[in-house]
């Protein structure tokens, strides 16, 4: 259960799955990150702006704090059990498990973003371009700005001396630590997690453009940081990703252009993948399935192709539409739980650095074959999505070159039949 406002701003018990709570009125209980009914007598008392929703996660002791569906509140989630314990003043804590005690800076280096908590002055990270988000990250003073490399490297680490969140608790809107880390592990590692095949430099660029997007810039901010943690816990939920482009890399690419070839045909350049470069492909490392990539390599047939790549978006979290035994023009159609895009894929064998595009008609394609190359009912998805401007199109395959290791990649284009 979560806590939330209905429409005339009362504080009411909501399932998670609700957009509008239909529970009964709720009244904080004074002092404790606790809630109790209203009682009928109790009808005509005011609320707080401030939303705190007490929820455990499946599976996890750790909570996560995500942005709000409405303008200027937040839901933020707590494992129902370390409610009362989430309260704890910060003087009841050793410094081993409350590192933030040593963050404490003197008044004459305070600034106007900085916040005061049961009587230290603590740095804040900045609020960004949500000043009133209720949700403020104080942090190690020594720590002057948090760009992705330094965050990665904080919690890979020194995990203990990552930025930690406060909220003000009414009525006196005094600010509280919340005393669980907003991260058990490198940024790096949640997008292992759930995309567990991605080569390494791919995890990096992921998520290295995830802080990107979440933060509006290269640094972070306060809601930024609440945005990320939104975003694991909806992975680790399946839940409805409210920033779709946030939780799936593919939505995170862009289009990659192609040029004139000889005749009708195109050509597409594949983007290197680098460690220090924007996210321009998705790319999977055979060293990590290694005896599929080798039965790969031993086949030319477009179904096999299509089988391959069809198991390899399965083990890495998205759902494909069953591939036809159509033995041209091979095709997938696949979405993933937490969005509703639908994304169609041309297949590729590429040796070298170019995609060589002959005309869609020399290579078997026609749209009253589209049943017969992706299935009536990828075909009804693709209808769906494209009338719902939802539908992502999409290049990938295996590429083999000389001077680079073999890799599976994935990159967006306008249209596959181009």
């Amino acid at each position: 259960m979560a806590v939330a406002n209905d429409a005339q701003g009362y504080f009411r018990a909501k399932q998670m799955s609700e957009l509008v709570p239909s529970g009964p009125r709720l009244e904080r209980v004074e002092g404790m990150l606790k809630w109790h009914q209203v009682r009928p007598d109790n009808s005509g008392m005011g609320d707080s702006e401030l939303i705190v929703t007490i929820n455990r996660l499946p599976g996890d002791g750790q909570e996560e704090a995500g942005p709000s569906k409405r303008p200027r509140r937040t839901e933020e989630e707590y494992p129902a059990e370390d409610a009362a314990s989430s309260v704890s003043r910060i003087s009841e804590a050793d410094t081993s498990s409350e590192p933030w005690n040593n963050w404490g800076i003197a008044p004459q280096h305070a600034s106007p973003e900085d916040i005061t908590i049961a009587g230290v002055i603590y740095k804040t990270v900045p609020r960004g371009e949500s000043p009133d988000h209720p949700i403020v990250y104080i942090k190690n003073p020594t720590h002057l700005i948090y760009d992705f490399d330094l965050l990665q490297a904080t919690l890979r680490r020194e995990p203990e001396q990552q930025p930690r969140g406060t909220i003000q608790i009414p009525p006196t809107n005094h600010w509280e630590v919340d005393p669980h880390l907003p991260f058990d592990r490198a940024l790096t590692a949640y997008v292992a997690a759930y995309f567990p095949e991605l080569s390494e430099s791919s995890l990096l660029n992921v998520a290295s453009k995830q802080f990107y997007l979440a933060n509006g810039s290269d640094v972070a901010t306060s809601a930024g940081l609440t945005t990320l943690r939104q975003v694991f816990n909806d992975w680790r939920s399946l839940n409805i990703a409210p920033r779709p482009e946030l939780a799936d890399p593919l939505l995170m690419l862009p289009v990659s252009p192609m040029t004139a070839g000889e005749g009708m045909s195109r050509v597409m350049e594949l983007p290197l993948q680098s460690d220090q470069a924007r996210l321009q492909r998705l790319e999977f490392d055979p060293h990590k399935f290694r005896t599929e990539w080798q039965h790969f390599t031993k086949t030319q047939y477009a179904v096999d192709l299509k089988r391959f790549m069809a198991s390899l978006l399965t083990r890495n979290g998205y759902a494909v539409f069953d591939p036809t035994i159509a033995d041209s023009y091979p095709m997938l159609v696949f979405g993933r739980i937490g969005h509703d895009f639908v994304f169609c894929m041309t297949l590729h064998r590429v040796l070298g650095k170019k995609i060589h595009i002959p005309p869609s008609h020399d290579q078997g394609f026609s749209l009253d074959r589209l049943p017969e190359l992706i299935g009536l009912p990828a075909m009804q998805a693709v209808q769906g999505a494209q009338a719902a401007n939802k539908l992502i199109w999409l290049k990938g395959g295996s590429q083999v070159s000389r001077d680079r290791p073999d890799s599976i990649f994935i990159v967006r284009s306008n249209d596959p039949r181009a």
